[in-house]
């Protein structure tokens, strides 16, 4: 299942994608007032790293604070879209080998 992005209007800003203060949201994840990924897998959320999922831990990670810009890490506007998406299809695939290896 894709995941998809959820933009109140057309938005063709260089910065639609750059974060300011990541939120999840049930199944979304809030990246900024103008962008939402929705769609985001229950069992995305259930691949632990420690006591926490991997979506938990790059949104705890990925905070804009007073003197770390996460969004300087890239010169890609999107680039921590970009990852939420890869983490999210890693998370999924991930959990789905596990059930098989259990089964």
């Amino acid at each position: 299942m894709p995941i998809c992005i959820q933009t109140p209007q057309q938005n063709n800003d260089s910065s639609a994608g750059t974060a300011s203060a990541l939120k999840c949201a049930g199944d979304r994840i809030i990246v900024n007032e103008t962008l939402t990924l929705a769609g985001i897998p229950a069992v995305a959320w259930d691949y632990k790293l420690g006591n926490r999922s991997a979506l938990e831990w790059l949104i705890d990670q990925y905070q804009v604070s007073g003197d770390s810009d996460p969004n300087a890490y890239s010169a890609d506007p999107m680039y921590i879209v970009n990852l939420i998406e890869r983490v999210t299809h890693v998370s999924v695939q991930t959990m789905g080998l596990v059930g098989e290896l259990k089964g």
